[in-house]
């Protein structure tokens, strides 16, 4: 298949492609219906797919107690973030932007040209961050960090909040430093596209990151299997390290999560 869209990716032309004219085969994820059927010494080789949050040993803040309206998601954040970083989706582009402004669109009090996408909050050391855990899954296997109490240089990774205007996608990555990740939806619907980390596959990723005109060529389309995974609200998915993905937002969405590091997953996460 010819790899060229003949549209940039995030644009309103590409997302109706994306959702209308292709198809992909359903990701053959570990599915289970509750957190109580997942167990310390599951493989962790694919990614896990969690349809009820009970018996995970999660926590994470519901909507009426931390997201009903801006005023309480700066309460429960707090001054941490005067100014974020968040994706304008159609330009594909990192813009800096003041957290109240931002909310402002997010919420629908200002309208928005643009589909944003913010990634980047990491709530470790906030009000919030101090009512979200990891699942017991994710705490088993995470490897236990020994900081330097006189290094400033730490940035935390562990609890991320992550807020997503309908329509934000973010193009095919992997995660920072070979670690794996959690997200759980805590409201809203996500879309992933999945590619598998086999040598092959990881060898076109770094390809096409180099390719020129990147941004008009679907990652998926250079590869043998590109899945699907559909995400709806009070799921969870677990995600091992390698694991290629690309994420639409087809409702707007908040979801906690956040990354690690284990044992199961170390020549990817060295490579």
């Amino acid at each position: 298949m010819n790899p060229v869209l003949g549209t940039a990716v995030g644009s309103d032309t590409f997302l109706k492609k994306l959702q209308h004219q292709r198809t992909f085969e359903e990701l053959p994820a570990m599915e289970l219906h509750s957190g109580d059927e997942l167990r310390d010494d599951d493989d962790f080789g694919q990614p896990i797919r969690i349809r009820n949050p009970e018996g995970l040993g999660m926590n994470v803040p519901n909507e009426s107690t931390s997201f009903k309206d801006k005023e309480t998601v700066l309460s429960e954040i707090g001054s941490t973030f005067s100014e974020i970083e968040v994706i304008d989706v159609g330009a594909q582009e990192t813009i800096a932007m003041p957290l109240d402004k931002f909310l402002d669109k997010f919420f629908g009090l200002v309208p928005s040209t643009t589909p944003l996408n913010c990634l980047s909050l990491e709530v470790t050391n906030t009000k919030m961050g101090a009512r979200v855990q990891s699942p017991r899954f994710v705490r088993s296997l995470e490897w236990k960090k020994k900081l330097d109490e006189k290094s400033s240089s730490h940035a935390d990774v562990r609890k991320y909040l992550i807020l997503s205007m309908e329509n934000s996608y973010t193009d095919f990555h992997v995660d920072f430093g070979g670690s794996s990740v959690w997200y759980h939806v805590m409201k809203g619907a996500k879309t992933f596209y999945f590619i598998a980390p086999t040598a092959k596959n990881l060898s076109l990723f770094e390809r096409w990151q180099r390719l020129q005109n990147q941004r008009e060529i679907f990652f998926g389309d250079m590869v043998d299997k590109c899945y699907k995974l559909e995400l709806e609200q009070r799921e969870t998915v677990i995600i091992p390290t390698g694991w290629i993905h690309g994420v639409l937002t087809t409702a707007c969405s908040v979801v906690y999560g956040g990354n690690f590091l284990n044992s199961l997953n170390i020549p990817l996460q060295i490579k």
